[in-house]
């Protein structure tokens, strides 16, 4: 339960940044593009440091590298409160880039290291009782940002619940004697260069017996993180379109009601039975697809019950998309499932980074609605197409 109160009250933290950080930048600059630049900062910082995380995650304590993590993030939210006004633009940009590279460090640690903790084959029922609790976390962070505006006088305050959060999640873990990764025989022979056993690395990935359907997972994920910068940069501008004397207000409402309909995807996938005769890859596309539909339709219009309800769709598909996702790659052998995690964290930011670039190109002709619609609409597109050619033979999880 430690590790859990660990991981949510990061994620917590991560998701108040995320909202606090996009509404302040639209704030600062009055402009997508320079929020979208911004993102792609996060990303691209997390990209740059995929190839070393994926080594740090198979070869150093996990648990350390965790706290590590947490404590330089509060440091760096701690920051922004005292940060001088003129500074502040490059600081967040900076602040970005550490987000991106020590978030890929945390997930990807703690993923390959819960089949280990855990001691169980089970990973399915403990992926989703952790993702759930996640969202959770979510709906808090989107609630507290809506209300922040009516109980806080500027962000000041979020910053600081932010620094306490990593603060109190770096704390339980070193209270913690965890093994997080699974005994290993001791090297033979000279050892090889950092970069020769990264590329060995992933040519153990690339002989995996199940490397197609890992390849269809990960193509199908670039182009749904490529869609997601449409809703990630989407919701802030909408959000002050809608509101402007509070431009948190409905960005944290549609992420409050996108975390609960992931507690309902999860919750359902536990429950309902005939899920688990299906193949993983039907069942991944599928909701995949469903996240899609749902996000088009939040920008469709101003009416609060309804942008509640799609925010709900969306997230149904996505809590349980994610849940198979990291189901199936924690299948892999521990001594690379490190490097598989990093492999997708890098394929995430890859998507990210290209979705934070296009967005606000096509916002400067196109409305937040048309746009939400084109890059969803893409998945939606590829989802299908796959569903007729069918191309993946491969067993279930």
């Amino acid at each position: 339960m430690a590790v859990v109160f660990a991981r949510l009250t990061s994620n917590f933290g991560t998701f108040l940044s995320m909202v606090a950080l996009n509404t302040y930048m639209l704030e600062l600059t009055d402009s997508p593009t320079w929020m979208g630049l911004t993102l792609a900062v996060k990303v691209l910082s997390g990209m740059a440091a995929a190839p070393l995380v994926g080594h740090a995650v198979d070869h150093m304590d996990r648990r350390r590298l965790m706290i590590a993590s947490d404590l330089t993030l509060a440091a760096g939210m701690l920051g922004l409160v005292v940060m001088p006004g003129p500074w502040l633009k490059t600081y967040i940009v900076v602040l970005m880039a550490l987000l991106g590279a020590l978030g890929s460090l945390f997930d990807a640690a703690l993923s390959a290291a819960t089949p280990v903790i855990l001691g169980t084959q089970d990973t399915l029922r403990a992926n989703s009782w952790l993702m759930g609790g996640r969202n959770l976390v979510v709906a808090a962070a989107g609630l507290c940002a809506a209300a922040a505006g009516f109980l806080c006088k500027g962000y000041n305050a979020i910053f600081i619940i932010d620094a306490a959060t990593y603060l109190a999640s770096a704390g339980v873990l070193w209270r913690l004697s965890l093994r997080t990764s699974e005994e290993r025989p001791a090297a033979k022979g000279p050892a090889a260069g950092v970069l020769e056993r990264l590329r060995a690395g992933f040519r153990e990935i690339d002989r995996l017996p199940n490397s197609r359907t890992v390849t269809l997972f990960l193509l199908i994920l670039l182009l749904d993180t490529f869609a997601s910068g449409s809703h990630n940069i989407g919701w802030p501008v909408f959000s002050k379109l809608l509101r402007p004397e509070q431009p948190m207000f409905y960005y944290g409402f549609i992420l409050f009601f996108y975390a609960w309909g992931n507690v309902a995807g999860i919750y359902g996938l536990n429950r309902a039975a005939w899920l688990s005769r299906l193949r993983p890859e039907s069942l991944y596309l599928a909701f995949t697809a469903l996240m899609s539909l749902g996000m088009i339709l939040i920008f469709q219009t101003r009416l609060p019950p309804f942008i509640a309800l799609a925010a709900f769709i969306a997230g149904i598909g996505d809590g349980t998309y994610q849940t198979y996702f990291t189901t199936y790659m924690q299948q892999v052998p521990d001594a690379v499932r490190g490097r598989i995690f990093a492999l997708s964290g890098l394929v995430v930011r890859t998507g990210f980074s290209m979705g934070f670039l296009a967005v606000p190109l096509a916002l400067q002709s196109l409305s937040v609605a048309a746009v939400a619609a084109l890059f969803h609409g893409l998945v939606l597109v590829a989802v299908a197409a796959v569903f007729l050619l069918r191309p993946f033979k491969e067993g279930r999880v």
